[in-house]
Formats: structure tokens, C-alpha cells, sequence
């Protein structure tokens, strides 16, 4: 069995790399700081070494230490780099910035060899399990990610509305651009019936594998019937009387626990929205990507939101001022909890959608890292 190190001052990429790798059939060690893996590599047969440039919080290059000790330790040893920096912008860090002289071009044309870039619109792991030459049988081994964004104004029978259309417009958009949603993997359901939207969520059934991650994004009327404990989705023609046309939490449920995804995420943006789910926990971190999850962040309780939503104003602002290269569904819910918390007016919360297959999971936004964010 092959040992790999992984050094990263990053929790969650140590963790994570573990994991998949682990299930790849590799023996993994990780070290978050320059003398963890020193000691590991003195004390530890590694055959594989994949080492984060950026160490300690201290300096922006500590990982070229921890690469010529490795070299020096153990000839045979093959290492790469995994970062945030773009090769061109490390390129200028080592050769422009630091005058210092500390790295040959050799040593930098070995690294740009086996250099992996985790703002790549490949996930890094995907790239790692490439660079090691594992093959990943359905194309990813975290899976592609798709949306269903679903927009009602243009009600028949209930007051319109002004900004469910525009918002999933702004949602879908933030999701490309910022977090590398394909726009041919999201669906966008602009004023449809009960038969649009149950039947774009049946269709996923067959779409989706078992690595994949779907969000859901609903913005629109909504309506809770105290004396049966039930809320629901009130497509364009729904009536006051006439229930045929509203969806309620229960047909959601029933159409997202078939579904083979990894991970699955509810952005209710709705009235009564707080009714999709009764429980609310953290996810521990160790299990948030692995474990499958059927999550939901909603706008409010059991309470109206009005057609300017602050929910979703709140929720875009957090994903595109997020500066982390992943976020958990949980993590942007205490960011989307503190914008709201500024502003009034609303409140949101974040559980699991009963009774659907949540195994303890979260869904995890992997955001696109440009230069500028360097």
C-alpha cells in the first residue's frame, strides 16, 4: 500500500484528501505545520507528498521548506504543490518578491511540473487523483453540481410579486461565476405549475450520481395549514380553494429522498419556509463532505417574508463575499445569520429535511479563486 503525507495548514483540505484518498487505497498522513512534516518524514516511509506553498500563516512560501527537506530525505520521493497561487503568480512571488534567491530554476520548473491549483474549475481533488494517475470511473470524485432555480411573480389568483425572477437571475449568476456552476446544469423555472416543478425534480432522478450536489433555490408565495402541520410551494395557478396546484413540504421530501446526490441543498426563500424541516444541528467537519446530507437554509419560521427578500439579499452577499476556497452550507448560514442580524426585519434557519436520507453530511460551495483574491 502506497503512504502519502498531505501538508496543509488547512483543517478541512487535510481532511478531506485523507479521506478520498484513504477510500483510493492509500495510507495518508497529514501535518498542518513546517515540523509535523518534517518529524513524519524522518519517522515515516512516504511514498507521495502533496504540500500546501502557503504555511504556518507565517510565510507565503513555507511549503518549498517542507519540499528540499523531502528531497533531502528521501531522494525517491515524489512531491507536489498544491495552492491557492496561481503558477504565474507564484512565479513572481518566488523570483520577483523574494530577492532573496532561495529557489533555483530547476527546483521551480520541478514544482510547475507537478503543480496542482486549487482555484482550477476542476475540483483539487479531482486534480490530485489525477496527478497520481487514480482513475475516477464517472468523471469526478467529488461529483458536478447542479441547480433547479424555481421564480413565481405572476401569480393567477394571489398578489403578484416583484423579485423572485431577478433573484434566481442574481442566484444563478453568483453560482457561475463565483462557484463554477455549468449555466447547462442549471435548470431556471420561470412562473411554473405544480406539474413543471415536480416533474424538473423527477427528472433528476436519472441525472444524478452518487458524487453529485444539487441546490435548490424557491422563491415565490408559500402558505402553512396550522391543523395538519403542513406548509407549501403555491405555483402560479394555485387558487385559494383549491389545493391541486400547491406542492407541499411533504411532496418536496418525497421527490428529493429518491434522488442518488451526495448532497442536496434547499434555499427556501418563502413563506412559512421553516416548516420544510423541524430539527437543526451542526455538522461535524469530519463527516460534512463525505456524509450524505439533505440540508435546507430557510428565510423564516412560521413567519411572512416580504417580496424584497432580505433572506436572499443577505445569502448573495455572504456567497460572493466569501473568501474561503470552500464553505459548508451550515458556515453560510451563521454568515447569512449575522448580515440578517444587521438589517432586522427577517431571520433565518438551517436543518435537516425531514425524513429524506440526511446521514450527517452538509453540502460544500467550492469557490473559484482568482488572482485578485490573492
Amino acid at each position: 500500500m502506497k503512504t502519502i503525507l498531505i501538508v496543509d495548514d488547512e483543517e478541512h483540505y487535510r481532511n478531506d484528501l485523507a479521506l478520498f484518498l484513504s477510500e483510493a487505497g492509500y495510507t495518508a498522513h497529514k501535518a498542518a505545520t513546517i515540523e509535523e512534516a518534517k518529524n513524519i518524514l524522518l519517522n515515516e516511509p512516504i511514498d507521495y507528498a502533496i504540500i500546501d506553498i502557503k504555511l504556518n500563516f507565517t510565510t507565503s512560501t513555507g511549503g518549498i521548506e517542507v519540499l528540499r527537506f523531502a528531497k533531502e530525505s528521501n531522494p525517491d520521493i515524489k512531491c507536489y504543490i498544491l495552492s491557492g497561487f496561481t503558477i504565474e503568480y507564484l512565479q513572481e512571488l518566488l523570483f520577483v518578491k523574494d530577492r532573496k534567491g532561495t529557489i533555483s530554476q530547476s527546483l521551480f520548473d520541478e514544482i510547475k511540473c507537478n503543480y496542482i491549483y486549487k482555484g482550477d474549475e476542476k475540483n483539487y481533488i479531482d486534480s490530485v487523483f489525477e496527478k497520481l494517475g487514480i482513475e475516477v470511473h464517472d468523471g469526478s470524485v467529488t461529483g458536478e453540481y447542479h441547480g433547479l432555480l424555481i421564480g413565481i411573480e405572476d401569480y393567477d389568483y394571489f398578489n403578484k410579486l416583484r423579485c423572485p425572477i431577478n433573484d434566481c437571475h442574481s442566484m444563478r449568476n453568483t453560482l457561475v461565476d463565483y462557484y463554477g456552476f455549468s449555466k447547462d446544469k442549471i435548470i431556471f423555472l420561470k412562473d411554473p405549475d405544480r406539474k413543471k416543478i415536480l416533474n424538473a425534480l423527477f427528472q433528476f432522478k436519472d441525472k444524478l450520481s452518487t458524487k453529485d450536489n444539487l441546490l435548490i433555490f424557491y422563491a415565490g408565495h408559500a402558505s402553512w395549514d396550522e391543523s395538519i402541520g403542513q406548509g407549501y410551494w403555491l405555483t402560479k395557478s394555485a387558487t385559494h380553494d383549491d389545493r391541486s396546484e400547491w406542492i407541499s413540504c411533504a411532496d418536496i421530501r418525497d421527490h428529493i429522498k429518491p434522488l442518488k446526490a451526495r448532497h442536496i441543498l434547499l434555499l427556501n426563500d418563502a413563506c412559512f419556509s421553516g416548516s420544510v424541516f423541524r430539527s437543526n444541528e451542526h455538522v461535524r467537519e469530519e463527516k460534512a463532505l463525505y456524509n450524505s446530507s439533505r440540508k435546507a437554509i430557510t428565510s423564516s419560521d412560521l413567519e411572512p417574508v416580504p417580496d424584497e427578500s432580505v433572506f436572499t439579499y443577505c445569502l448573495l452577499e455572504c456567497l460572493k463575499n466569501n473568501i474561503k476556497n470552500k464553505i459548508f452550507a451550515h458556515d453560510l448560514y451563521v454568515n447569512i445569520c449575522k448580515e440578517i442580524k444587521e438589517i432586522g426585519n427577517t431571520k433565518a434557519l438551517y436543518g435537516v429535511i425531514n425524513d429524506s436520507g440526511d446521514q450527517g453530511g452538509d453540502f460544500m460551495f467550492n469557490r473559484r479563486q482568482l488572482i485578485d483574491d490573492l
